[in-house]
Order: C-alpha cells, then structure tokens, then sequence
C-alpha cells in the first residue's frame, strides 16, 4: 500500500465529508462532484478533495462547501456549525449585530460583515460570536 492510498478517517473529524451524499465545490479547482468522492489522505492527514494532488482543496467546510444552498440562512448556520450564534461581532467595523443580519457572500464562501461593501468584515478572521460578554456583549 503506497503511503498516499486513501482511506477512511477512524475518528470524528469536524471536517469530514457530510452524511448522506450530495454535490459539493471546492473551493480551489471550482469542481462540483458528489461527497462520495471526498477522500481521507493518511499522507495528509486530513479529508480533501478528490484533486487534491492538483488543487489543495482540504476539509469540507474549509475549502469543500455544499454546492447548493436552501438559504443564506442555513449558510450562515452551517459556517458557525454546532455553536447557535445569536449574535455577531464585526472586529473590522467595531459593530454587534443579530447573526440574521449578516450578509452571505457566495463567491467567498462566507458571511460578510451587514455594512458591507463599506466593511471590509468577513469569515471567521473578522466575524465572531458577539453573544460573549467578552466581545461586544448583549443586542438590545
């Protein structure tokens, strides 16, 4: 068995392929293809995309993401995953708002900042859990 031969993952990885198959895109070769073929790497050590060689394309939900969306807000749901966000805080605007209005920028995979295009806010790097008495506090 080469040591690039791909095997299924034997514990809980948050990155791993859905339940249940449907289409997905990565992010870096633009493929669309079914789940099914997303593929644990023993030589990376991860999930990643069935070009993986070519593209780099790693983990779904970092650089895989669902084709086909129902709604920005099942997107915005899925980016935060198991946490419910009530609240979301912008580090580049300084501003707390309620998660639903955030906006999802398709071509980015990922929620941006609601005053965009004036904030420049976006994904995890910017947007955060602003529920937290740490970050912003309560939306009144």
């Amino acid at each position: 068995m080469r040591d690039d031969d791909f095997l299924n993952a034997d514990y809980n990885d948050p990155f791993q392929p859905p339940a249940g198959v449907r289409p997905v895109r990565c992010l870096h070769c633009g493929e669309v293809y079914p789940s099914s073929e997303i593929r644990w790497s023993r030589r990376a050590d991860l999930w990643v995309c069935k070009n993986y060689d070519k593209c780099g394309g790693a983990g779904y939900g970092m650089d895989i993401h669902d084709a086909e969306r129902r709604s920005d807000a099942e997107a915005i749901e899925d980016f935060f995953g198991e946490e419910k966000v009530v609240n979301v805080f912008c580090s580049q605007c300084g501003e707390t708002y309620p998660v639903d209005e955030m906006h999802w920028d398709p071509d980015l995979e990922a929620p941006r900042c609601k005053n965009a295009p004036k904030c420049q806010g976006k994904g995890f790097g910017d947007l955060c859990d602003g529920s937290s008495p740490y970050v912003g506090g309560e939306v009144e």
